[in-house]
């Protein structure tokens, strides 16, 4: 809902697109065995169109978020330890497959489970969205 109000007069699909990436490097992590940082991969996916909602560079539009370090590193493109699995979910979005063969074998996430993963995720932000649709 926050992010549906940051960008009021930004295209509805910016909130789609953080949605999807958010439950996409979620399940993804869980496949790099990075369980731990469920949280953080979470936040990166929803944070990872503030800049366009905003109209301002993302550095700028982290800088009054209380965010941990790597998670505004990686938004803003530098190396941590999450950036495999961002890079890899980036690379399926646009369709890079060479790209995501590389990061596949570095993350150690087989690259056939990302059609499912994301598929799933596809599908968790149209059940969210339906049921904000729903006149109940």
């Amino acid at each position: 809902m926050a992010l549906t109000e940051l960008g009021e007069d930004k295209p509805a699909e910016l909130v789609v697109t953080s949605l999807v990436r958010s439950q996409f490097a979620e399940p993804a992590g869980m496949e790099a065995r990075m369980g731990s940082r469920r949280p953080d991969r979470l936040l990166i996916g929803m944070l990872s169109t503030l800049d366009t909602q905003l109209g301002r560079p993302m550095d700028e539009a982290l800088d009054q978020m209380p965010l941990p370090q790597e998670v505004r590193d990686t938004l803003l493109g530098r190396t941590t330890s999450m950036s495999p699995v961002w890079r890899l979910v980036l690379a399926h979005e646009s369709a890079q497959w060479e790209q995501l063969k590389e990061f596949g074998a570095a993350t150690d996430v087989p690259v056939g489970r990302l059609p499912v993963l994301y598929r799933n995720a596809v599908q968790w932000v149209d059940r969210i969205h339906r049921m904000e649709q729903s006149p109940n």
